[in-house]
């Protein structure tokens, strides 16, 4: 047994081998090797494995070179992707995961995915893929010719162009493989049915890269800066969601001629997609765009993975749907709902708040009621009518007070608070007119002291004076001494007379 089958390895469970099939799984084991510098760069005629006759390069990039070549067997023509991996030791997890995403890949069968026919590894100790054999141009030169002529894509054509790739990424997706490298580099326009526009190839579906950004481990990146979801550009695990994101950057590229965030530090971009808001699209596109298509993009890229599409169906319905529904082009999208705040709408619509106009018409009603309850509280009572008091017993008499005018009326005072105090006339002017009605009975009561015989009189109304004049004032006299008003009695003709005591 040669050494070289001693130093061997499985592809799919990792585990060391020394023959050329694993014993568990039967996958064919690979050897590791180093690879030495120029060791891919084959010219015309260059048989790789045995089985592929390279016929010219096609092109080359960090991850390796890929040449045009045809089947020693079957002269079917195949674009041999050659990959540049060294297989050391440090370099096994990359090796395993290469092999069973291009064994999932190999599975793949819509029209939108380019086909995998063939994997293995080259004498020299590189992985390759044999691969469909595409003619026409990818979408980083299509773009790049538009650029020159200071144009970019219409809608429609980015349209047709997302919803392609979306539907190839359905079936991927929906097989378990992430692509987690989509760039306009790794899309290839081909000519499709006349009045059908291009036929879109998505390509790279499961290729490793070089070991200083293939990785794809928890605190890694794998992928190209301008197109990294910001989950990507954390290091932490992604999902088919990820690929979205850089769908949409890729159509913000389409329909704008440049990328969300561009700049010459590829850790500064990464910041940028991890924390800063994606732009309006159309506050950059040359061209006037829908409202819908916009949306669509905003929405592919938002921060959240929860906050965009579900999966791939969903974000090629949406942009389906914004086809022939063209919206007038306005400078800000309005944002969007997060999808727990509008699960909650849905469920339960809370109450629409009140307007600042309606709370303070309600506040100054609520002040005017208010002023009208106190205002009532303290406005006086209307007057009661309440009979005269009779005077105390002990009070001084006094004589009667000349009546006004027969033509002035004077309404009653509602209280003794508020009627005047009586004033003493002097007896000789205190003989009023004769009456012509006759003075209604009075009534007498004797008063609870019984050593004192006073007479108490209620009255009735004081009889104005014939000659008394309306506007004359009657003189005033000194009081009489209250010994004098005790011993005095009154005539016969003053006890006829009612006479008005206080």
């Amino acid at each position: 047994m040669s050494a070289d089958l001693l130093d061997r390895f499985c592809p799919l469970c990792g585990q060391d081998a020394s023959a050329r099939f694993c014993q568990r799984d039967g996958t064919a084991t690979v050897a590791r090797k180093r690879l030495q510098a120029g060791a891919i760069d084959y010219a015309p005629g260059h048989i790789v494995e045995g089985r592929y006759r390279v016929t010219g390069r096609l092109g080359c990039g960090g991850f390796g070179a890929v040449f045009s070549a045809v089947h020693t067997g079957t002269g079917q023509e195949v674009a041999l992707k050659v990959l540049h991996v060294d297989l050391s030791f440090d370099n096994t997890a990359i090796v395993r995961r290469f092999w069973q995403e291009a064994q999932i890949t190999s599975q793949l069968r819509h029209p939108n995915t380019v086909r995998v026919f063939d994997v293995g590894q080259t004498e020299e100790g590189a992985f390759y893929l044999a691969m469909e054999h595409l003619r026409g141009e990818t979408l980083t030169d299509l773009l790049d010719k538009r650029a020159r002529h200071g144009r970019s894509l219409t809608e429609a054509e980015a349209r047709d162009i997302g919803v392609q790739m979306l539907r190839s990424l359905q079936e991927a997706h929906k097989a378990g493989l992430v692509h987690r490298d989509l760039k306009p580099g790794n899309v290839m326009l081909v000519q499709g049915d006349e009045g059908l526009g291009p036929l879109v190839k998505v390509l790279d579906f499961g290729i490793a890269r070089r070991a200083d950004s293939s990785l794809t481990g928890e605190g890694s990146a794998l992928g190209t800066p301008a197109y990294m979801s910001p989950e990507q550009c954390r290091g932490i695990g992604v999902d088919a969601r990820s690929d979205l994101y850089a769908l949409g950057a890729m159509l913000f590229r389409c329909v704008t001629g440049r990328v969300p965030f561009a700049d010459e530090n590829a850790l500064t971009v990464m910041f940028h997609h991890a924390e800063t808001p994606v732009p309006d699209p159309r506050t950059v596109a040359p061209s006037p765009l829908s409202a819908g298509f916009a949306r669509c993009i905003m929405r592919a890229m938002a921060k959240r993975p929860d906050e965009r599409y579900a999966d791939a169906r969903d974000m090629r319905e949406a942009l389906q749907a914004t086809a022939g529904h063209y919206e007038a082009p306005t400078q800000l999208l309005e944002p969007l709902a997060e999808p727990a705040r509008a699960a909650a709408a849905t469920a339960a619509p809370s109450r629409p708040p009140r307007s600042r106009k309606v709370w303070m018409l309600a506040m100054v009603m609520g002040l005017a009621g208010l002023a009208a309850l106190l205002w009532a509280a303290r406005a006086p009572a209307p007057p009661v009518a309440v009979p005269a008091l009779e005077p105390h017993p002990r009070a001084t008499p006094v004589a009667e007070r000349p009546a006004e005018s027969p033509h002035v009326v004077q309404p009653p005072k509602s209280s003794r608070a508020m009627a005047p105090a009586p004033v003493p006339i002097p007896a000789q002017l205190a003989q009023p007119a004769p009456v012509p009605n006759p003075a209604p009975p009075h009534r007498k009561r004797t008063s609870p002291d019984s050593s004192k015989s006073e007479v108490r009189v209620r009255a009735v109304a004081p009889q104005a004076p014939a000659q008394a004049s309306a506007t004359s004032k009657p003189a005033e006299a000194a009081p009489p001494k209250p010994s004098e008003a005790l011993n005095a009695r009154p005539s016969q003709k003053q006890a006829e007379k009612p006479t008005a005591l206080d």
